[in-house]
């Protein structure tokens, strides 16, 4: 920053500088790292298991939702009559 006298033009002191406009982004070589924590092999069994437990249950209840779905593409059917039960379970799909 400059400040205008009378005759000569003379500079603030330093400290009144900013020193950086804006934060520099630290290098990723330099940043600290995380601290993997390895699993033993007990844990890593046990993790598995956990996932195709739920990866089962997750299917059941797809499968049990699948023919909900299909239970009432065919009472549709039952009901109108005009077209085939895929037709309906089309139409459920394309609302949902």
């Amino acid at each position: 920053m400059v400040k205008l006298s009378c005759s000569t033009i003379t500079r603030l002191p330093s400290t009144s500088l900013k020193k950086s406009t804006h934060l520099l982004c630290k290098l990723w070589r330099t940043q600290s790292h995380r601290i993997i924590q390895t699993l033993s092999t007990v844990q890593k069994a046990q993790k598995k298991l956990d996932c195709l437990i739920a990866k089962q249950s997750y299917q059941e209840a797809l499968r049990e939702a699948q023919g909900e779905v299909i239970k009432l593409a065919e009472s549709l059917r039952e009901q109108f009559q005009k077209h085939s039960v895929q037709y309906y379970l089309e139409e459920i799909m394309q609302i949902s």
